[in-house]
């Protein structure tokens, strides 16, 4: 007997061996070819997600520079408008005519006032024909002096004097960016200048002398500054290959210092910059690539612009790649490798289990606490309730996330974590889906133990035995508040005028349109304003456009302290803007509307510590209990609005 049952333990143990050695060998094999599949797949997809993000970083890249194209070229106008409207001064002109001492002081004043209040010029000067400076203000620090005139320079030497001696009446030339020359020598530190010069002539006819502004170019080149945020760097070069702006110092003003030139240091490069207009050139040893964009002045600025050759420029913006994507890839990858690392676990889980099955219950005890350690370590809130919803188990992260302990919540229902912002349509649809033993999946504003209000993504499954009923609900939450707030962020730009903050057309269009639904309810009535600031080009002429700017933040600000809030204000389009009133007769609009008009004329506007006088006109419409589109009311609008201003501006008409 004794060696009868020696004998069977020991088949017992070889077949306990065997059997375990056949299951690790299939689990083997069924891990290996999950793993390949996995590795495959991720590699896959990172692969293409990595080249998505290159082709869009092309793209900002491309579109960064066209909008600082876009600055620069506005800058230039700005030099035009100015140039043109210092020489037309009629105190100018009566010096020029009939020079005096009385003429000259208030003209000194009145150009010192010009320089400070503009804050672009470095010097602004008057030279005769002989070269010889008449009147000089320097900007000296933002406090404007004229300079005495025994000190005054001759420039009759220098290239910019000989290049204006062809201009004719109303041309304008402007100079290349280089750096300014006191007395025969460089000025330091250096002050990148561009002149902007016109010709002077006397009531005869006959040529006088010259307008000279030297523009700040400095100004121009904060536009260039690199984006800290992505790690780009822009650059500026002329037309002949040299750095006119470079983040490393040493490069910048390469032209007048001596430094390696562009064209020189990439020889190669600079010759597909100078054959295209827009593109890419990948740098792979480097690691980076470079988008850049021809910006051609003297062609499309002004037709009076007179050049001895167009002004062209090349910006460029040089981009490390894995430093822009740190932002972005990197964080994905935290995401990616969670999910890899999930996605393993599970295939680790489900050989695993394809080994030991049948083995004894100890096995399961040590696959159970290795599930519970998963869960105990996940980043994600894990909730477990019973049949009845009261919560049998929370892991750690749903501490973190929520700040309630798992012993202060045992057996009640997750109820405590209700915004009241979750619409109760969510719940319904909740628990019907889990009535139906099916996964949930969806969104909740939930509230956390301190009040705090956050978003999250939630999984609902529920857990059933073998005869499919159910035994436990297993929640899974995870925090997305941050995806929501930029979202929310990307929709308000979406929606929203970037100047004034009011609604821009479409988003004003689509809640006009929510609105005006009920306009032919007898207890319903909306009414529409336009308004239009009277004589803004004018304005924007005189005052400049960061002026008119500033008068159409301001307009904006009074019409939303008027409006109320079931009122819709918006930004129609350059210097008009509508405002809805729901619930609004004629009568009583066209009162808001004169409210409105003498609120903006009697504001004083202060801009640079000048008061500006703006006014505005204003056509009323209403939909009188009428069905109506928005079409035709902002129509109608419109047409009281021109005769508003047909018949002397400063007027509320309706229509």
């Amino acid at each position: 007997m004794d060696t009868g049952h020696k004998l069977g333990f020991q088949i017992q143990e070889f077949d306990d061996q065997e059997s375990r050695r056949l299951a690790i060998l299939i689990g083997l094999r069924l891990f290996t070819v999950l793993f390949v599949i996995l590795v495959a797949a991720f590699t896959y997809f990172l692969e293409n997600d990595y080249q998505s993000r290159i082709q869009q970083l092309q793209s900002d890249e491309q579109g960064r520079l066209e909008t600082i194209s876009a600055l620069i070229a506005s800058d230039f106008s700005v030099l035009q408008s100015d140039i043109a409207t210092l020489s037309h001064l009629k105190l100018l002109n009566d010096f020029i005519n009939q020079p005096s001492q009385p003429t000259r002081m208030l003209l000194e004043q009145q150009f010192e006032d010009f320089v400070f209040y503009r804050q672009i010029y470095d010097q602004m000067r008057l030279i005769d024909l002989s070269g010889q400076e008449v009147v000089r203000i320097n900007f000296n620090q933002g406090e404007p002096e004229t300079v005495d005139r025994a000190v005054l320079q001759n420039k009759a030497d220098r290239y910019y004097f000989q290049q204006t001696q062809a201009l004719n009446m109303g041309q304008v030339y402007i100079s290349p960016i280089d750096l300014n020359v006191e007395f025969n020598q460089i000025e330091e530190p250096y002050k990148p200048v561009m002149r902007v010069i016109t010709p002077l002539f006397n009531h005869k006819g006959d040529r006088w002398g010259i307008l000279v502004l030297n523009y700040r170019a400095e100004r121009m080149l904060t536009h260039l500054s690199s984006d800290s945020e992505t790690g780009a760097q822009i650059r500026l070069v002329d037309g002949e290959g040299h750095w006119l702006y470079e983040p490393a110092k040493n490069k910048s003003w390469a032209l007048l210092a001596a430094q390696t030139d562009l064209n020189q240091q990439y020889a190669a490069i600079w010759r597909q910059m100078t054959a295209e207009t827009d593109a890419q050139i990948s740098l792979l040893s480097d690691g980076e690539f470079t988008a850049y964009h021809q910006l051609v002045i003297g062609t499309d600025v002004s037709p009076n612009f007179l050049l001895k050759a167009p002004i062209k420029w090349l910006l460029a913006s040089t981009t490390s790649v894995p430093k822009r994507l740190k932002g972005g890839y990197d964080l994905g990858n935290l995401f990616y490798q969670w999910v890899f690392f999930s996605s393993l676990a599970l295939i680790i889980g489900i050989a695993w289990l394809w080994a030991v099955r049948g083995f004894d219950r100890k096995r399961w005890e040590r696959l159970s606490k290795l599930a519970l350690t998963c869960v105990e370590q996940s980043q994600s809130a894990v909730i477990i309730t019973d049949p009845n919803g009261r919560i049998v188990y929370t892991n750690p992260h749903f501490t973190t996330l929520t700040g309630y302990d798992f012993v202060d919540i045992k057996g009640q229902k997750p109820n405590f974590l209700r915004s009241g912002l979750t619409p109760e349509a969510t719940y319904h649809e909740l628990w019907r889906t889990l009535n139906n033993k099916e996964s949930w999946q969806g969104q909740f504003v939930n509230k956390k133990r301190n009040g705090e209000v956050f978003w999250c993504q939630v999984l609902l499954t529920p857990i059933t035995d073998r005869e499919q009923h159910v035994t436990h609900y297993l929640c899974l939450e995870q925090d997305i508040t941050q995806q929501k707030e930029s979202e929310y962020q990307l929709q308000h730009l979406a929606n929203h005028d970037a100047l004034t903050g009011l609604a821009n057309r479409n988003h004003l269009y689509n809640q006009f349109s929510a609105h005006l639904v009920n306009s032919a309810d007898p207890e319903q009535n909306t009414s529409v304003l336009m308004i239009d600031i009277d004589h803004f080009k004018t304005f924007n002429d005189t005052y400049g456009h960061q002026a008119g700017d500033f008068v159409l933040q301001e307009v904006a600000r009074l019409l939303s302290v008027q409006a109320r809030q079931t009122d819709i204000v918006g930004r129609y389009g350059g210097e008009e803007f509508i405002l809805v009133l729901p619930n609004t007769p004629l009568n009583r609009a066209i009162q808001v509307a004169e409210r409105i008009r003498q609120s903006v004329c009697q504001q004083p506007f202060i801009y640079k510590e000048q008061t500006l006088q703006v006014t505005v006109s204003i056509g009323c419409s209403s939909a009188q209990h009428r069905v109506i589109t928005e079409d035709d009311l902002i129509h109608q609008a419109d047409m009281a609005l021109y005769r508003a201003k047909h018949e002397g501006r400063d007027r509320v008409c309706a229509e």
